[in-house]
C-alpha cells in the first residue's frame, strides 16, 4: 500500500512533469512532513530541524508569511548563510517581526 508521503511526493512530481512539457517553471511543494502544522502557531525546532538551507528557507517563508520566498531572496539568503553571515534564527527573527507577518498574524511557537 502506497503510503501518504509517496503519494504527495509522486502527485508533486506529476504537476511538475507537466508543467515541465509546457515549457513552465516548477513548484516548489511544502515539505510533507510539515503540511499538517498550522501556520498559526508553528513550532520553532520544526523549522530549525531542516537540514538543507534551501529546504529551511521555502518552510519559513511558507510556515511565517503563508507563501513561497522569491528566488532573489532565496539566492541571497542561501549565501549568507553558507558564508555564515547569518544565523538561521536571526532570519526566522527577521521574518517573523515583518509587517508581512504581523499582518497576516501567523506565528511562531518559540517554546517548542
Amino acid at each position: 500500500m502506497i503510503e501518504a508521503k509517496d503519494r504527495y511526493d509522486k502527485l508533486t512530481s506529476i504537476v511538475n512533469n507537466n508543467l515541465a512539457e509546457y515549457n513552465i517553471n516548477s513548484i516548489v511543494f511544502e515539505n510533507y512532513d510539515n503540511l499538517n502544522i498550522s501556520i498559526y502557531n508553528y513550532p520553532l525546532r520544526k523549522l530549525l530541524n531542516i537540514t538543507e538551507d534551501r529546504e529551511f528557507l521555502y518552510e519559513v517563508y511558507y510556515k511565517i508569511l503563508d507563501r513561497i520566498i522569491d528566488i532573489n531572496t532565496l539566492n541571497h539568503l542561501l549565501l549568507k548563510l553558507k558564508n555564515k553571515d547569518i544565523k538561521r534564527e536571526k532570519i526566522i527573527n527577521n521574518i517573523f517581526n515583518s509587517p508581512e507577518r504581523k499582518k497576516k498574524n501567523t506565528n511562531i511557537d518559540f517554546d517548542k
